[in-house]
């Protein structure tokens, strides 16, 4: 009951492309995260925490 599913039957790939919008959202999401890390980190150390 073994089936080969290396020939999809398609010319395209699925792999993700690089492009500069989707540099920037990846940016954008590290900037912010780290953001609220820093605001965390100094919010510990105001607090005491």
């Amino acid at each position: 009951m073994s089936q080969s599913h290396d020939e999809h039957g398609h010319d395209h790939d699925h792999t993700p492309k690089v492009t500069g919008a989707n540099e920037r959202k990846v940016l954008l999401s590290f900037f912010l995260i780290f953001g609220f890390m820093i605001v965390e980190a100094v919010g510990g150390v105001l607090s005491g925490a």
